[in-house]
């Protein structure tokens, strides 16, 4: 007959009261996922739609010349709407089921990843945001245009 001694009981408790526990822990952590990707899942979904209804003045922009700008008018792309500007990254939205992910500091160097892992690294409204800047591409040229016409003509006036 085996002899089992206190400590042998003690560690056989506390093992399956571990595994009960991690065993609970992970039912929740699987909650938790799945509330989370369901919820990436509505966001990608709605930006898609979005996306979809701006594309065409995306296109128009971009075929015209027009540049794109972060809401800060730090960067500027003829590539499409800048979504996000975080401490190491840009992401640029030019069309489809991809955003371009840009190094900030070595615009060189970029890479091409789905709208769902770009909105999980970025804040939705923040994207969407981004997305909607797409509708005054065209009043900010105007605008900076404007601008620099008429300090063409004060500098011209200041001759005279």
């Amino acid at each position: 007959m085996i002899e089992t001694n206190k400590t042998d009981v003690i560690i056989f408790e506390a093992i399956s009261k571990g595994i009960s526990e991690l065993e609970s822990q992970h039912q929740e952590f699987e909650s938790v996922r799945s509330s989370y990707i369901e919820a990436l899942e509505k966001q990608t979904n709605k930006f898609k739609e979005i996306a979809k209804k701006i594309e065409p003045i995306i296109i128009f922009l971009k075929e015209n010349g027009y540049k794109f700008s972060d809401s800060n008018n730090e960067f500027a792309t003829s590539e499409g709407a800048i979504l996000a500007v975080t401490n190491e990254h840009i992401y640029c939205y030019t069309h489809g089921e991809l955003v371009d992910k840009y190094e900030k500091y070595n615009l060189n160097k970029s890479k091409q990843i789905m709208i769902s892992q770009a909105l999980s690294e970025i804040k939705f409204s923040v994207a969407v945001k981004g997305l909607l800047d797409v509708l005054n591409v065209q009043k900010k040229a105007i605008n900076q245009v404007l601008r620099e016409h008429q300090m063409l003509i004060d500098d011209s006036e200041s001759l005279e």
